[in-house]
């Protein structure tokens, strides 16, 4: 398993490095160079979790979150690449609202709600 994410990263890295070098970046890329960043982070985050090394982080819900941002981003890249239109601010929040939400959420329970000692002793 973890050969097949570490090939996986790989090859994101590749993707990026080829859409970073390249000239005159249409919107269209700008957005794939974002969505390809968001996929190297996710699938780090991927072969951390699997290999226990969040095993007792609180972060570990964050990232878990983070899955909700890879839609709005590819959404981004297949609108600028079809239309010539930019997308407004009001769909732009639409489209990141579950995960800003989610976000805001972790954060209250990261700091109001949760109490490490409490969750020690369940």
């Amino acid at each position: 398993m973890n050969v097949i994410i570490i090939s996986g990263i790989a090859i994101s890295i590749f993707l990026l490095s080829l859409m970073l070098g390249k000239k005159n970046k249409l919107v269209a890329d700008k957005f794939l160079i974002l969505y390809l960043i968001f996929f190297v982070i996710s699938q780090t985050y991927f072969y951390f979790e699997t290999n226990d090394f969040l095993h007792n982080s609180p972060w570990i819900l964050l990232g878990k979150g983070a899955y909700l941002l890879g839609g709005p981003l590819f959404f981004y890249y297949v609108y600028s690449l079809t239309t010539s239109k930019v997308l407004s601010p009001r769909r732009t929040i639409l489209t990141l609202l579950p995960f800003l939400s989610y976000v805001v959420h972790f954060s209250y329970y990261y700091l109001v709600g949760f109490n490490e000692k409490d969750l020690e002793r369940h």
